[in-house]
């Protein structure tokens, strides 16, 4: 499925809303490299770990496959 909606779009979407969020699987790719980034840039572990969660856990796939991400990040972050 092709996500029709920006980054920005999504993000706003995600946390503006009121009621309960359900991504599309694309869509959580796109905050999961956003906040591969930011974790990049030097923001907190915690918070994006925490970001992660409130996007991905709707969809068993892709908090799968992003906390898998999420533990990889987390080794290279502790090797440096």
């Amino acid at each position: 499925m092709k996500n029709n909606r920006s980054l920005y779009e999504i993000l706003v979407y995600a946390s503006l809303s009121g009621n309960e969020v359900t991504l599309t699987c694309d869509e959580c790719f796109l905050i999961m490299e956003y906040l591969v980034d930011l974790a990049r840039e030097g923001w907190p572990l915690d918070d994006i770990k925490k970001a992660l969660f409130k996007h991905t856990n709707h969809c068993p796939d892709c908090y799968e496959h992003h906390l898998k991400r999420l533990k990889e990040l987390e080794q290279q972050w502790h090797q440096l």
